[in-house]
């Protein structure tokens, strides 16, 4: 949080590679996760916690659930600074932040954006499948809330009035949808420094 006080502050906004390294660490993804170890009454083994396959399905999921966030804030981050005399330069948007790093309109940004999260998607699902098999009991669960954090996450942002009504006051001002495809994205790496260990995983393609 820190870091996004001193973009502000500097009225800077970041490189998409820092912001791709940094927006996970933003979005409380472990400080949530923790509460599931602690409702199951079950302790992960430190040694499956510490792997980096499992290390990389936690990134995956908590990237992904954030960029998902960008995407539903989107419109009202845009709404409100219609509204706003103080408008300032800083973005901390994946979409701002795509437009402005690769010269791009906001309607091919948020493409961009929305294929960047199904390739993260893609990645922690085929990871998922690779790493369950031998996965311990403890573990196989925690993959599970993993899986349901970015579905129910995804969900949850479709519906809530945080994004819906953005100032409290003017319900259904912003609208959100989502859509499905049976086009699979590219399985390779999307080309940002800070996101191509997740597919540089020995023993798991």
């Amino acid at each position: 949080m820190l870091w996004e006080f001193a973009c502000r502050a500097q009225d800077r906004t970041p490189a998409l590679n820092d912001y791709a390294h940094m927006r996970q660490h933003t979005a409380a993804g472990p400080a949530t996760l923790c509460w599931a170890e602690i409702v199951d009454g079950v302790e992960i083994p430190e040694r499956d916690m510490a792997s980096p396959a499992v290390r990389a399905l936690r990134e995956l999921a908590f990237t992904t659930a954030a960029f998902d966030d960008d995407l539903f804030s989107y419109g009202k981050e845009r709404w409100l600074a219609a509204r706003s005399a103080h408008a300032t330069g800083c973005r901390l948007n994946l979409v701002d932040i795509l437009a402005q790093e690769r010269g791009l309109p906001v309607h091919k940004a948020l493409e961009e954006a929305v294929a960047l999260t199904n390739r993260l998607t893609a990645r922690f699902a085929r990871l998922r499948e690779q790493v369950l098999p031998t996965a311990s009991g403890p573990l196989r669960q925690h993959l599970d809330h993993l899986s349901t954090l970015l579905r129910g996450n995804a969900e949850w942002g479709l519906r809530a009035g945080r994004y819906s009504d953005p100032d409290g006051r003017h319900p259904g001002a912003v609208v959100t949808t989502g859509s499905f495809t049976d086009t699979a994205p590219p399985a390779g790496a999307p080309g940002i420094a800070a996101l191509s260990w997740l597919w540089e995983l020995p023993g798991y393609g």
